[in-house]
């Protein structure tokens, strides 16, 4: 059996409140990936390699799931993010927001399809909620 080693390279401290979500991917296109991270509180955080906070926003609801995704192709992940309000909302790199009031309840998951598998295809954005359902989404955003 393999034993693996590693040290600490940071910590994020988000104030005793949960870290509900977390990826890595570049959002900026500065060739560095960030740090996204989302919380009960509601914040959503841009973080550089380093754990330093780049830039942050209030969703006022706590988030509950985290996506990355290039949806608009444009070479640059987008940040789909879902609340326990219901609210699905997608974030570019310059931190403008799109969003989808969904009727139905907190939001699980989000899964997204591989957009580079084929090219002509839109992406589809899965959401699961709370009561049981499974919502699907056209994923273009422009």
């Amino acid at each position: 059996m393999k034993t693996y080693r590693g040290s600490m390279l940071w910590r994020f401290d988000n104030f005793g409140f949960a870290v509900t979500g977390a990826a890595i991917g570049d959002v900026d296109g500065d060739r560095h990936p960030e740090v996204i991270v989302a919380s009960e509180t509601g914040y959503l955080y841009v973080l550089n390699a380093a754990g330093r906070k780049e830039w942050h926003i209030d969703f006022g609801d706590a988030l509950c799931a985290l996506k990355l995704a290039d949806l608009n192709r444009d070479g640059l992940f987008e940040i789909i993010i879902g609340g326990d309000n219901s609210c699905v909302a997608v974030v570019d790199s310059q931190g403008r927001i799109a969003s989808w009031q969904l009727e139905t309840a907190k939001v699980m998951k989000i899964e997204v399809s591989d957009s580079d598998s084929n090219k002509a295809v839109t992406p589809i954005i899965l959401i699961a909620t709370s009561n049981g359902q499974l919502v699907a989404y056209s994923g273009s955003v422009k």
